[in-house]
């Protein structure tokens, strides 16, 4: 994130170091897969999925799990967003 001049951070993360790319469901490359289902009450329907990364995929992003307390998750153009906080 861009600091400000008296050193807090300032908007919106900044893009994350990540590699675009899609990846076919019936590729080797997909390394583990999880199902979610989706929180939904009465009141509001459907609200969410749980996102749960292991520190190995962690890591692949370009995050360091051992030095690294939050991570921001965003959705942009319809990709998945994953940077350090």
């Amino acid at each position: 994130m861009d600091r400000t001049a008296d050193g807090e951070t300032g908007g919106d993360p900044q893009p994350g170091d990540h590699i675009d790319q899609i990846v076919n469901r019936n590729t080797p490359s997909i390394d583990d897969s999880r199902e979610v289902e989706i929180d939904r009450t009465d009141e509001w329907g459907a609200i969410g999925a749980v996102l749960f990364l292991t520190p190995d995929e962690l890591e692949k992003q370009g995050i360091n799990p051992e030095t690294t307390d939050k991570v921001v998750v965003r959705v942009q153009d319809g990709f998945l967003l994953i940077d350090a906080k």
